[in-house]
């Protein structure tokens, strides 16, 4: 009996991990998608005929995006909860993230960067409520962990693309480099929707049950 309790929270320390590193990954997606643009941009202008204008809100899109839908987000949240939430800001991150670099083209690449900017808005609103759900014990640390990753995503972002770019992709490729951030979060959808638990149970008022169901990491 000894062996076989040892046995369950190893099996969940590293669930516990897995889930973090979800996080983390989370983190990076919805930021390296965002900055990897700026690096590009003279090209993007250049093919698609931007004016200064244009091109300013191109890159500043996403950000205006994530305050006005963060209200929107959390309400929706409530609705269809919080892993859902995820899962479906990952899939607009997703779409917007490839679907725009079918064109070269102002209105597609605008639009499409309105619906990643929704992706984004809904994933990154609803990651602290998990990680408060999941974790109750290390919200502090988990949280962390994912400011970490946005930290990561934006470094990679930025910095990779254009190196990426010219070794690999070609040296006008921009929207190669759309697709080069854009699969990664396909795959990551796939591990969500694969290791990322259900939320614990609450009450209509937020309170969690009395009994603390499986999913609540607090050994992290």
């Amino acid at each position: 009996r000894a062996v076989s309790t040892t046995d369950g929270r190893i099996t969940s320390a590293w669930h516990s991990i897995l889930v973090c590193a979800l996080l983390v990954l989370v983190g990076i997606n919805i930021r390296s998608v965002i900055l990897a643009v700026p690096p590009v941009l003279p090209l993007i202008r250049r093919d698609v005929g931007l004016s200064y204008t244009a091109t300013g809100l191109l890159t500043s899109l996403p950000t205006l995006i994530m305050g006005g839908a963060a209200w929107s987000s959390g309400l929706l949240v409530e609705r269809i909860g919080a892993r859902t939430a995820v899962t479906l800001g990952l899939i607009l991150l997703a779409a917007g993230a490839l679907l725009r670099a079918a064109w070269s083209a102002a209105i597609p690449l605008f639009l499409f960067t309105i619906v990643l900017g929704l992706g984004i808005a809904l994933a990154q609103t609803t990651a602290p409520v998990l990680i408060r759900r999941w974790f109750p014990k290390r919200i502090g640390f988990v949280t962390a962990l994912f400011t970490d990753g946005l930290i990561l995503g934006e470094t990679l972002g930025a910095g990779a693309t254009v190196p990426i770019m010219l070794w690999l992709l070609g040296s006008d490729a921009w929207r190669a480099t759309f697709v080069l951030w854009g699969l990664p979060i396909v795959v990551l959808l796939i591990f969500w929707l694969w290791l990322a638990p259900p939320e614990p149970k609450f009450l209509q008022h937020g309170e969690a049950s009395a009994e603390m169901p499986p999913t609540q990491y607090g050994d992290v």
